[in-house]
């Protein structure tokens, strides 16, 4: 691996980092911390919305995920793969 190579993965790795955190301080946000029940509603949520995604319709899809102190949008980009290839947390206001 190339120093640039190496640099370039260092970074990647710092950005997704940091994006994890950022969706993890939204989720905590809403009421919903970092516990294994929420993880599990978290990924049925997910899911299910997944679920909806059709060959036709491989773009971003919609939802919204709410919990007992706010509510967040979810954004999922389907881009014909076996897994979901972006996720975006966005806060809303009720």
């Amino acid at each position: 691996m190339t120093t640039f190579e190496k640099e370039l993965s260092i970074t990647l790795l710092e950005r997704y980092s940091s994006e994890s955190q950022d969706m993890g301080r939204h989720l905590d946000n809403i009421g919903f911390p970092d516990t294994p029940e929420n993880n599990e509603a978290l990924i049925k949520h997910l899911l299910d919305v997944g679920n909806k995604v059709t060959p036709e319709q491989r773009t971003w899809v919609h939802s919204t995920l709410t919990g007992p102190e706010g509510t967040l949008k979810v954004e999922i980009l389907d881009d014909q793969r076996a897994y979901l290839t972006t996720l975006k947390l966005i806060p809303t206001s009720l």
